[in-house]
């Protein structure tokens, strides 16, 4: 698994602060959010989200913060994925029946359930 970052844009709206951009607009995942300044509503920021490429999952990744109450089950089934194949792409995940709330998990896209053939 190897792990990128990709840039994408937000527009500040008013009484955004960094945190709660990261946490209300991209499930916890964005990394220096206004990158240290004070966020002024009407402009535009560059948000850096993680993702990851994998020989194993031709289809492509996303990352996903667990959330309270998820289970690698539920997980799986949000996003048409198999269980064994998010083990297999997250060695944090050493017991299916074990995870933690804000983990950031690797999921791969398009295995189960997709119309992609």
């Amino acid at each position: 698994m190897t792990a990128f970052f990709h840039d994408t844009q937000y527009e500040v709206e008013p009484g955004d602060t960094p945190d709660n951009v990261k946490s209300n607009n991209f499930s916890g995942l964005a990394m220096n959010v206004g990158d240290g300044r004070t966020l002024i509503a009407g402009t535009t920021i560059a948000v850096h989200l993680p993702c990851g490429c994998s020989s194993t999952a031709p289809e492509g990744v996303l990352s996903y913060s667990v959330q309270e109450e998820d289970t690698l089950s539920t997980i799986a089934s949000l996003f048409s994925s198999r269980q064994q194949d998010i083990l297999n792409l997250n060695p944090i995940l050493r017991n299916a029946d074990f995870i933690r709330t804000g983990w950031i998990l690797f999921i791969p896209m398009g295995v189960a359930g997709s119309s992609k053939k």
